[in-house]
């Protein structure tokens, strides 16, 4: 259930013991309405996942300089020292 809405997320996971149930109820369940919504069921699929490397999102300072851009648009020069 979502938190916010108290509405169901519209997705859910199934554990079956054996692989040959896991193939029946699909077949047999896949396309059927539910509560008049057509439901679909499928085998689940690991996806690969890749934690974020170390510096990917931190701000580049050596690549933009907010103080330069704007020194440069109230028509100073942007080759003066930054302090």
């Amino acid at each position: 259930m979502d938190a916010f809405t108290g509405m169901s997320k519209g997705f859910g996971f199934v554990d079956m013991p054996a692989d040959f149930e896991a193939t029946a109820a699909i077949k047999e369940l896949d396309g059927k309405l539910v509560q008049g919504f057509r439901i679909r069921v499928k085998k689940a699929v690991k996806q690969n996942y890749s934690p974020p490397q170390d510096n990917t999102y931190k701000a580049r300072t050596d690549r933009f300089d907010a103080r330069k851009v704007n020194s440069a648009i109230k028509g100073k020069s942007s080759s003066q020292p930054i302090s």
